[in-house]
């Protein structure tokens, strides 16, 4: 892990603070670091809002309810919009592991 987190830090995709970051504030940096197209703080925290974690939350008020830990089915939905793939068109949003 050491070396992982050497490699993170060196492209600047992990903070220098983040062992002092709570799971909810880690969890928004490193998903702010994968929009490319949003170039300042307050456009990251917009552009989270426009992800699905399940059918009632979006990962902008997921992480707002400051969050310690997240399910594999609320990971893989925003992983999977993160990789382009359309909740309810691509995938369900309620079973996003299962293949249509």
């Amino acid at each position: 892990p050491e070396k992982k987190n050497k490699e993170l830090l060196a492209i600047n995709f992990l903070p220098e603070n983040y062992s002092s970051l709570s799971f909810s504030e880690l969890l928004a940096v490193l998903t702010g670091n994968v929009l490319a197209e949003a170039t300042t703080r307050q456009a990251k925290d917009a552009k989270l809002a426009e992800f699905a974690v399940d059918d009632q939350t979006d990962l902008a008020a997921f992480l707002l309810d400051t969050p310690t830990a997240i399910t594999a089915s609320q990971f893989a939905n925003v992983a999977l919009q993160l990789l382009g793939y359309h909740p309810n068109y691509d995938y369900s949003l309620t079973d996003p592991l299962t293949c249509r």
